[in-house]
């Protein structure tokens, strides 16, 4: 008889030896295939997918002034200006891609190479993170999530040169190292472990203010997340010491005051009052707004398929449930919870909703989506054992499985078909046609910096102050002034319009009155001023 029981055991063990194996087998092979395409996508035609464009050839032009001329500004016909794209984008972007550029030369291939780099960090991170919080298998399928979702468009904001992916990766591996931090209240003496606790806490501070600074929106978002996961812990949790999210909080307060300074006080043109004014006018536009058409179209966008096909809201309920454990755990998931509420809900409702502005929110939020999937396969799988009939249940468990593979191979099959077979060069061809037919002392009128990144012509683009008015024009429906601004008086000896809204801020009859239509190549139309003009 104990022979038998002893047999019985033995078979069970290589039974569930061989499911482990085999689990750990496909684990392996899921990773080295997202790996794969990770590599894959993120490096064909770099630098024609997608087009450059304005933001990313304004955030070029810092590095390519620094490299060239030594300032930390870009430089217009009339001199060097400070604000604009060193606010909107920090030196954990800039700085970097300078160092490219002195190494390898000036190019969109070496600066997107950089940025690729951090692409690559963040699904490290990310994967790390989630496997932290939610084992390995979830970690796997919230990478193939954030790598296909058409939300959280990654693929297109990772390979461009701005600083929503490295203030990503800076938050991400703060909360990593902040997770380690947290040591449970001991309830002899009130007080956490650990001997590494304050390194941890010091660090992840350092992490949250690099992001801060690499992206001034996310510095409207980790502050408050702090503080209301802070009297969550107070009120709720109790789980963690005041400690845990005070320094943090301070140090990245910290770090982004002295970037704000070096900006104001070293960086500027020495007028402290004057810089000021120019640092709100350079910030403004997009950040605060609210129209009720702008809330129904990010609510749209947010509800809709490009979103994880619609399962936003139930991953977002499901992450809500998860984080109402009353343990360390429940603490975790609130934080990434909070963070994601508040950068949706200002993205929706306090934005000019820019799709962009929703990314950090929904990169976050494709863990919660994985862990939604894995979950409800795993319940489908344990109905099935539970009432001994698992092939009854065996279709389900198959159409969850299906659902998720649509969930990510309809996009997958987009963003092949984009980054393989189309390639966007428009701002090259029009680049080497200047290059080729308009000398270099020339002055050209552009608000398309991508354009004074590609050749070293002279260009006069309009000033950063009135960003403001001109967003509101192009993308709010509010009447362009032919008062903002008036290219005329800096006589521009030609004028390139981009195919992007900002060109409303050429009105026509000035365009047309001193300037003729010479070519349209790349998107991009070039004017020569009429002679006599």
């Amino acid at each position: 008889m104990a022979k038998v029981i002893e047999t019985e055991h033995l078979a069970w063990y290589r039974v569930y030896f061989a499911r482990v194996r085999l689990h750990m087998r496909a684990e392996t092979a899921l990773l080295t295939m997202l790996a794969v395409m990770v590599l894959t996508l993120s490096l064909v035609n770099l630098p024609y997918w997608r087009r450059t464009w304005f933001d990313e050839g304004s955030h070029l032009l810092v590095p390519k002034t620094l490299v060239q001329l030594g300032r930390y500004a870009y430089a217009s016909s009339e001199g060097f200006r400070t604000y604009g794209p060193t606010l909107s984008v920090g030196p954990t972007v800039l700085l970097p891609i300078a160092l490219a550029f002195k190494l390898f030369g000036i190019g969109l291939l070496q600066a997107r190479l950089v940025m690729v780099a951090y692409l690559l960090l963040t699904f490290v991170v990310a994967y790390r993170l989630t496997r932290h919080l939610y084992g390995s298998m979830v970690a796997l399928m919230g990478g193939f999530l954030l790598l296909t979702s058409r939300g959280v468009n990654i693929l297109e904001y990772g390979r461009q040169v701005l600083g929503e992916m490295p203030a990503l990766f800076f938050w991400l591996v703060g909360v990593l190292l902040w997770f380690h931090a947290l040591t449970p209240i001991s309830p002899q003496t009130g007080e956490g472990r650990g001997a590494r606790v304050k390194l941890w806490r010091i660090a992840s501070g350092i992490l949250f203010g690099l992001a801060m600074i690499t992206k001034n929106q996310i510095a409207l978002i980790i502050p408050p997340t702090l503080v209301v996961v802070w009297g969550l812990n107070a009120l709720y949790y109790r789980q963690v010491r005041h400690a845990d999210f005070a320094l943090p909080l301070m140090i990245a307060l910290g770090l982004y005051a002295i970037w704000m300074a070096v900006l104001l006080i070293f960086l500027g043109d020495g007028n402290l009052a004057a810089n000021l004014a120019l640092l709100r006018q350079a910030s403004g536009g997009a950040l605060f707004v609210f129209k009720p058409e702008r809330v129904l179209s990010s609510l749209k966008f947010l509800l809709g398929l490009d979103v994880f096909y619609g399962f936003l809201v139930p991953a977002l309920l499901y992450a809500i449930g998860l984080s109402l454990r009353r343990d360390l755990e429940g603490l975790k998931n609130a934080l990434l919870v909070v963070f994601v509420a508040l950068v949706l809900g200002w993205y929706a409702f306090g934005s000019i909703g820019w799709e962009r502005y929703a990314f950090p929110g929904l990169a976050v939020a494709s863990l919660f989506v994985a862990r939604l999937f894995h979950d409800l396969i795993a319940m489908a799988r344990s109905i099935g054992e539970r009432v001994g009939t698992r092939r009854l249940l065996t279709p389900l468990t198959i159409a969850l499985i299906g659902l998720f593979v649509l969930v990510i191979g309809r996009p997958l099959v987009y963003y092949t078909r984009a980054i393989f077979f189309q390639p966007d060069d428009g701002p090259q061809r029009m680049a080497a046609y200047l290059n080729t037919h308009i000398g270099q002392t020339a002055l050209i009128e552009t608000w398309s910096p991508e354009l004074g990144f590609l050749t070293d012509h002279r260009y006069h683009y309009p000033p950063p102050e009135i960003l403001d008015k001109v967003v509101r024009a192009a993308w709010l429906g509010e009447p362009s002034q032919p008062e903002i601004y008036d290219f005329r008086a800096y006589q521009p000896d030609y004028l390139v319009l981009d195919p992007t809204p900002m060109r409303v801020i050429y009105p026509t009859q000035f365009v047309e009155g001193g300037y003729r239509l010479v070519i349209s190549l790349g998107g991009y139309d070039l004017y020569a001023r009429k002679d006599g003009s």
